[in-house]
């Protein structure tokens, strides 16, 4: 919930404005990957599956990365939407020994 703290209602779309906690958790309980430097921290999610969240997803990303939001440290805020992360593996692991 520390990321719910940095993006605050006016990053989301006109349609979240009056929505309370339970309408936002699905956008931070998206997977995806970190990316820490000196200076920013990115935050490359896994799309939604569902077209119109999906849209609302693109759209907070634009805003936060238009805007310039920051963490609370100073780095730089940087969100983007990647590939669809399957738990599904269509091989079998690496031989370790």
């Amino acid at each position: 919930m520390y990321l719910a703290g940095c993006l605050p209602y006016h990053y989301f779309g006109e349609s979240y404005q009056s929505c309370g906690w339970e309408r936002l958790v699905p956008f931070f309980q998206l997977s995806g990957w970190v990316t820490a430097t000196e200076t920013e921290v990115r935050l490359d999610v896994s799309p939604f599956n569902h077209r119109g969240m999906g849209r609302d997803l693109q759209d907070l990303c634009r805003k936060v990365n238009t805007d310039g939001a920051h963490l609370p440290d100073g780095r730089r805020l940087v969100l983007t939407v990647g590939q669809q992360r399957s738990g599904c593996l269509n091989g079998p692991l690496a031989n370790t020994g």
